[in-house]
């Protein structure tokens, strides 16, 4: 399914257009099931659904070897979470099979929120699942965190930098799974945030299992200016828990080094 088709169609039937073709489109005459609920966004998903015959996906989201990393040193277990861009749900589902007191998730693209309200229905997740933009939530958060989950998000933002001190405001362990920028790579465009400089990556072509950013283009930061900010807010703990240099990517945990008296 195209998701702007299913867009298009959603709109149609707000509005009453189009009422003809959307009886066909948009209406099943199949008993309840799974398979229907899946097959809304047939086409269309990103991840592996752990769900026996499913075949589409190419993610392993709910099997992921970066949370279990993650896991392994600072366990998610009694933690209260707060998870940015969940995509699909697949680190949700597996942040509660891991045990998580809480888990807060922040949604901004809307058919991904629809696909995550999905699998929160088919699995049954108790996470509170919030349609919105994250970056406006953290600025305005009171609220303190165990850990902020940000997996797949640094680089799809236009001030990434902004965004690590914002999650250290509310925080003393965060996660991070990103691409970075790989120094001495040449780009058309790179700008300065702060004493951080940013390089300007555009997206292209956007297909129905586009997952980034809400602008055309995103800005990646090189890879020691990322340990840098975390250092430079107090995140300074850091390890690393897996990187590909070839692909440019790494992940880590970051924690706040608290001296008790």
């Amino acid at each position: 399914m195209n998701i702007q088709k299913l867009k298009n169609g959603l709109i149609n039937l707000v509005s009453g257009r189009k009422h003809n073709i959307l009886q066909q489109e948009h209406y099943t005459e199949f008993a309840p099931s799974l398979e229907n609920k899946i097959n809304i966004f047939k086409g269309c998903w990103v991840s592996k659904l752990p769900i026996n015959g499913f075949k589409e996906g190419y993610s392993d989201t709910f099997n992921d070897d970066r949370i279990y990393g993650c896991n392994n040193i600072y366990p998610f277990m009694d933690k209260n979470i707060l998870e940015l861009g969940p995509l699909e749900c697949g680190h949700t589902y597996m942040l509660e099979k891991l045990g998580a007191a809480s888990v807060t998730s922040i949604e901004s693209n809307n058919i991904a929120y629809l696909k995550s309200l999905l699998v929160k229905d088919i699995f049954n997740l108790k996470t509170n699942l919030l349609y919105g933009d994250f970056r406006q939530y953290i600025k305005n958060c009171h609220e303190r965190y165990d850990i902020v989950v940000a997996s797949g998000v640094l680089y799809h933002m236009i001030d990434p930098v902004q965004l690590i001190k914002d999650i250290s405001k509310i925080t003393d362990v965060v996660f991070i799974w990103t691409h970075y920028h790989e120094k001495g790579k040449a780009v058309k465009e790179d700008s300065i945030h702060g004493k951080y400089k940013v390089y300007k990556y555009y997206y292209g072509n956007i297909t129905n299992s586009f997952c980034g950013g809400s602008q055309p283009y995103a800005n990646r930061m090189e890879r020691e200016d990322i340990l840098d900010v975390l250092k430079e807010t107090g995140l300074n703990d850091i390890t690393i828990i897996g990187e590909n240099p070839s692909a440019s990517c790494f992940h880590l945990l970051a924690k706040r080094n608290i001296i008790r008296q």
